[in-house]
């Protein structure tokens, strides 16, 4: 039973945050090419600068929500 999902106890971060940036990076500019606004990744991603810049890029992604 301790190997299904549901009784996990491992919560080890495992989407660090320098390639959440990439990613929101990527978004970011399939939505100008197509025209899209994205307004809740212009919030982020200036937020994830800021951590990465700090040297926090090998963090958890959630470390957003510290600054």
């Amino acid at each position: 039973m301790a190997d299904r999902p549901c009784c996990r106890t491992d919560f080890t971060p495992g989407f660090k945050l320098d390639l959440f940036w990439k990613d929101m990076n990527l978004v970011q500019q399939t939505g100008r090419k197509m025209g899209v606004p994205l307004m809740g990744s212009g919030g982020v991603v200036p937020l994830m600068d800021t951590l990465i810049a700090q040297g926090q890029g090998g963090r958890f992604s959630s470390g957003v929500g510290a600054v």
